[in-house]
């Protein structure tokens, strides 16, 4: 029982689009929005796929396939009976240990590398889960923004799904000892805005700006002098 209460509530708290505020909203539409340029003819992995939204999105941008997988059954469920159409299908599986017969061209994680306990064991499997010269699109929270009071990323962050949070460099250093190479330019990110080092400046500044809501969603080259609330990778497979 406990059990079932445990994932019912997990449920609660994914993003279903038009149940969420406006600015999550723009957030998660945004990351699907730039890796729909990078889909065209593939055979695409969204995993961690939620309730489905986005493997939808990327097959209608041109994808040849998607499949979604996601660890929680009542997230496919719903998937299921709101996303699925011809070229998408949806999977109960986890990241780390998900084996399908088939190599993919492109996969997509979004804020979730961060909520799994053996993150490397999640990145590894994406590895060989991606066809040479595959491409990974990967976001995550920028512990710099959003726990700026961690040094490191052993430290517990703020939001108590998350395992851990990474800044940009650490993920993508975790990603090369994988095998991963970067193409040409590789980072990205949103909700950019100037960070202060001392915590009352920025809580003076997130008060009288309103940063995080006026800060643009779009995926976008970052900014020198700026930090984005959350960093997206775009990554080769060797």
């Amino acid at each position: 029982m406990l059990q079932m209460q445990h994932e019912a509530e997990q449920f609660k708290i994914r993003f279903i689009p038009g149940q969420s505020s406006k600015r999550i909203e723009e957030d998660h539409f945004a990351r699907y929005k730039f890796a729909s340029q990078f889909v065209q003819g593939k055979e695409v992995l969204d995993i961690a796929c939620g309730v489905g939204y986005g493997s939808k999105l990327l097959k209608d941008a041109g994808a040849k396939n998607v499949d979604g997988v996601d660890l929680s059954d009542e997230a496919i469920d719903y998937a299921k009976i709101h996303y699925c159409t011809s070229g998408v299908n949806f999977f109960v599986a986890s990241a780390e240990s998900y084996l399908p017969d088939k190599k993919y061209g492109v996969i997509v994680s979004f804020v979730t590398i961060e909520q799994i306990p053996d993150f490397r064991a999640a990145l590894r499997n994406f590895y060989n889960l991606l066809k040479p010269k595959g491409l990974l699109i990967i976001s995550s929270p920028n512990r710099i923004v959003t726990s700026p009071d961690l040094k490191n990323i052993s430290d517990k962050p703020i939001n108590l799904i998350h395992a851990r949070e990474f800044t940009g460099q650490e993920l993508l250093k975790e990603l090369e000892l994988c095998g991963f190479a970067a193409n040409g330019e590789c980072m990205f990110g949103q909700r950019q805005r100037i960070f202060l080092a001392n915590k009352y400046l920025r809580r003076l500044h997130k008060i009288i700006f309103n940063s995080d809501s006026k800060s643009s969603p779009a995926v976008e080259s970052i900014k020198n002098g700026r930090q984005p609330r959350y960093f997206i990778i775009k990554i080769n497979r060797l």
